[in-house]
């Protein structure tokens, strides 16, 4: 799916950091510079969380060709020529906001996947049954996180019949986030088990958040 660089700083609530270049179309969504193969439809999130700082790496991602920044630090957009800079206060929380509403423009249904384990392969089998009626989106590999979720959502297109997304949660309170940015149609629980419990008092409390 192709972004509007405008689009997206009015999804983030974010500003531009000097003069925007608005002919920058974005179709890839990085936040490793490891992992940049196209850079001149790419937009780098410099996050920030635990030991890591993605900011540290915006002049590397520059210079493999990324032109579309999302920062929470100020930068000195004079420094990088030719580049978009939006600023926001939690690049994380400005990802989300951009997921909900481009959910919001989805008109076809999306099925979550919630459960201690076997989401990943259950979305597999589904999307492969479901594959010889219809266009399905899909979850990569197992982006079921926080951050795995809005970009999944971010990398369906509008031509799809239907979505299949992963969500996992460690915690209280990350369940509702997710709900908010995939707004699912129908949802598949695999199993409740012991699986990140330390995040939880009891089983039951698990399930609660995650109902």
């Amino acid at each position: 799916m192709i972004h509007d660089i405008r689009r997206i700083r009015e999804y983030t609530d974010g500003q531009f950091l000097g003069k925007e270049v608005f002919d920058i179309p974005v179709s890839n969504i990085v936040y490793d510079t490891r992992k940049i193969s196209f850079p001149s439809s790419s937009l780098f999130v410099a996050l920030i969380g635990g030991n890591a700082n993605g900011h540290k790496y915006i002049s590397s991602a520059y210079d493999k060709g990324i032109r579309s920044f999302l920062v929470s630090e100020k930068i000195d957009p004079n420094n990088f020529p030719g580049a978009n800079f939006i600023h926001c206060n939690d690049t994380l929380e400005a990802l989300q906001k951009w997921a909900m509403e481009y959910r919001a423009s989805l008109s076809f249904p999306i099925i979550t996947i919630i459960g201690s384990n076997g989401k990943t392969i259950t979305k597999e089998w589904l999307s492969q049954s479901l594959s010889a009626k219809y266009a399905v989106g899909k979850s990569p590999l197992s982006y079921n996180s926080q951050l795995g979720v809005a970009l999944s959502i971010l990398d369906l297109d509008h031509t799809m019949d239907i979505g299949i997304i992963e969500a996992g949660i460690s915690e209280m309170g990350e369940m509702s986030v997710l709900e908010r940015i995939v707004k699912p149609t129908m949802g598949i629980i695999t199993n409740i088990g012991d699986a990140h419990q330390g995040g939880f008092t009891s089983l039951d409390v698990k399930l609660e958040e995650k109902l």
